[in-house]
């Protein structure tokens, strides 16, 4: 029984000490978060437990450039001596995995990109300032309850973005990841009574 635990523990550790991902894949970070919510900004409520802060947001706004004839979010981030302007996406829930279609090339803005932060660390991931239309994501092993958008280039600046159904994931529920570590208890059992036979 001891192996046991030793080995179930061995499982879960590199999950807890390991770094955000990032993905520019779709696909594949939905199969990395396994379920997510979107909020695709076609009217002015935001999904139940998400709120967005910010300077400079509107939402629905008339998307240009790669997301012409859609609702997005607009937004901006700046540096200048008027201010350091963010955007704050903040959740009543943990969520572990953050993204959505970007278009930080068509709206303009001088930036060089968005510094991603999780729950107030320093940035731990740029969206690039080329980004138009394509999917950005971020999973995390410690879950957040706050994504903050801040400017990452030379001060004085700005970027602005456009964001096109945002996408997240709530962290799994107590009683999911109860079933999963009884799971991996019962087949260490089962292969132990397999061994004596």
């Amino acid at each position: 029984m001891r192996k046991m635990l030793v080995v179930l523990l061995f499982l879960l550790i590199p999950t807890v000490l390991s770094a955000d991902t990032v993905y520019m894949d779709q696909a594949a970070w939905e199969a990395a978060v396994g379920t997510w919510q979107t909020e695709d900004f076609n009217d002015a409520t935001l999904n139940p437990g998400l709120m967005i802060t910010g300077q400079e947001v509107s939402w629905p706004y008339g998307g240009d450039y790669a997301f012409s004839g859609q609702d997005v979010m607009w937004g901006q981030v700046t540096d200048t001596q008027d201010g350091n302007y963010t955007v704050s996406f903040n959740f009543a829930s943990p969520i572990v995995g953050f993204g959505g279609l970007w278009d930080l090339a068509g709206p303009g803005g001088p930036g060089t990109g968005l510094c991603v932060s999780l729950d107030g660390a320093s940035c731990v991931a740029v969206i690039d300032h080329d980004y138009h239309g394509g999917f950005w994501g971020i999973t995390s092993t410690v879950p957040v309850t706050n994504v903050t958008l801040s400017f990452d280039g030379q001060a004085g600046w700005a970027e602005t973005f456009e964001l096109e159904n945002l996408q997240y994931s709530s962290v799994p529920e107590p009683a999911t990841l109860i079933l999963l570590g009884a799971g991996l208890l019962g087949l260490g059992w089962t292969k132990r009574r397999m061994g004596k036979a």
